[in-house]
């Protein structure tokens, strides 16, 4: 079984009422996830880098997912 992973891309989000909002989305192949503005994204990837620090121990790098060869 193939690890789960997201893959962002700038996304332009444009709601019924014809209203748009630039910014991030979160794609697992060609499904959209999650949709964030720009600043919602920089607080994702800080939380995940607080995360990352945390844990203290790298680890070996993984093999590359599909998404990360596109």
């Amino acid at each position: 079984m193939k690890r789960p992973y997201l893959r962002p891309k700038l996304y332009t989000w444009k709601a019924e009422d014809k209203t748009e909002t630039p910014g991030v989305a979160l794609m697992n192949g060609t499904h959209l996830r999650a949709h964030m503005t720009y600043t919602e994204a920089r607080v994702l990837a800080d939380r995940i880098h607080d995360l990352c620090d945390a844990n203290g121990t790298p680890e070996a790098p993984l093999p590359a997912t599909e998404a990360e060869q596109e």
